[in-house]
């Protein structure tokens, strides 16, 4: 018989996948037929931002590098750049997140917003010296700017809609003692 620990800590790595394929499965849906000034949300990253945050054992790196390599791939992006990215800045918050049980809410908004920005203004300059065409500065800022209005949803999503908590303080988290 399995473990339930262990049938749960595959339950939530299975639902990570299906939320990352449904969040891609959006982001390549042709909303609109007019090129839109605004740019769209790193929807994708703020959901496994927040995730990380809140579970970390519950996404291993190596399930962040494939959805974010397959990303490449379906956006069409430099493959493994963002998910170099992506892995670096994940880690960092996994860092953080077991530095620190107990975050504020502005707190962890504010190490996502940095962390993010980081992240974006670092693959943009290693396309640069590539010679790699880049957006704008503006596009770039108002990028980052979406993406961190959009991370309190993140949190919503996986808070309320998918039931991924940060564990209590002094609650036996059973991710944490199997791992």
């Amino acid at each position: 018989m399995v473990d339930p620990a262990t049938s749960r800590r595959w339950f939530y790595r299975a639902l990570f996948l299906v939320t990352c394929g449904c969040v891609l499965f959006v982001q390549l849906l042709p909303m609109a037929t007019i090129p839109n000034r605004l740019p769209g949300p790193d929807a994708l990253f703020a959901v496994t931002a927040a995730w990380v945050y809140r579970r970390p054992r519950q996404v291993p790196v190596i399930l962040v590098c494939a959805v974010f390599f397959l990303a490449d791939i379906l956006f069409l992006r430099p493959p493994g750049l963002w998910t170099a990215a992506a892995i670096l800045g994940t880690e960092f918050l996994r860092r953080q997140t077991t530095s620190q049980q107990e975050t504020p809410i502005l707190l962890e908004i504010v190490i996502f917003s940095g962390t993010f920005a980081t992240m974006v203004l670092l693959s943009n300059l290693i396309l640069l010296i590539f010679g790699v065409g880049t957006p704008g500065a503006l596009f770039l800022l108002m990028h980052i700017v979406v993406t961190i209005a959009f991370y309190p949803l993140a949190i919503g999503l996986c808070r309320y809609g998918l039931g991924v908590r940060k564990p209590k303080p002094g609650e036996l988290d059973t991710d944490e003692a199997i791992a």
